[in-house]
């Protein structure tokens, strides 16, 4: 269990409990989520316990990570700019044929 304190905007830190049940070791996260403050505060608060965390703001931004990087764990905004979870999720199967990784819906 990981418990963040993630701060937008300069406003008080607010904890978040991130509670991930995993079979492996996770070093590759994706964050996608498209406010900007909140995917900083987000990429900064599980660089502190995870080594390759990035963020993606947009499906699109999302199909053009995936083409070189797999992550192992994905925290993702129901709803985007030019799409939604279920797009983000139909990238993810078609990257590869092993299972999706873990995913968090926000």
């Amino acid at each position: 269990m990981h418990r963040l304190r993630v701060r937008v905007d300069g406003a008080a830190p607010v904890p978040y409990v991130l509670a991930v049940a995993v079979s492996r070791t996770v070093e590759r996260v994706l964050v996608v989520e498209d406010s900007r403050p909140l995917l900083r505060s987000l990429r900064a608060a599980l660089a502190e316990t995870y080594s390759d965390v990035r963020g993606c703001r947009s499906v699109r931004e999302v199909e053009a990570m995936l083409a070189g990087w797999r992550p192992e764990l994905v925290v993702l905004d129901v709803v985007l700019p030019d799409g939604d979870a279920q797009r983000v999720l139909e990238l993810l199967e078609q990257q590869s044929p092993a299972p999706a990784a873990p995913l968090i819906a926000i």
